[in-house]
């Protein structure tokens, strides 16, 4: 079983520039490169559906226009960096779009805060 979630990556000199404003924190953070937005978490899946996860991962980001990402606030939570930002649409419809195709094809989602 492999744990799975979607994400948009976090472009390396944004994730770089987030992560200065927490140097010198107690809190060991992750390398700039696994900085990510979680779309929708999955959970754990049979290595054989990956093939399928990924094709509905790539028809439900080509169906929305590329995405604007505005943060509004930054902080650390149970070890992890949240980020809230601007209501966005485009990021709306990946999220139901993507939900509505995964269950469709008998995938269970979590319910659950990222």
């Amino acid at each position: 079983m492999i744990r799975v979630f979607f994400s948009i990556k976090v472009p390396n000199d944004t994730a770089e520039k987030i992560l200065a404003k927490f140097s010198g924190s107690p809190i060991t953070l992750y390398p700039a490169e696994n900085l990510h937005i979680t779309v929708q978490f999955i959970g754990d899946v049979a290595e054989e559906k990956l093939a399928a996860l990924e094709l509905l991962g790539k028809e439900a980001a080509a169906a929305i226009p590329s995405l604007t990402i505005t943060p509004t606030s930054l902080w650390l939570e149970d070890g992890r960096l949240r980020l809230a930002m601007q209501k966005n649409q485009g990021l709306l419809q990946l999220e139901e779009g993507l939900g509505s195709k995964l269950r469709a094809a008998g995938f269970a989602l979590k319910d659950s805060w990222y």
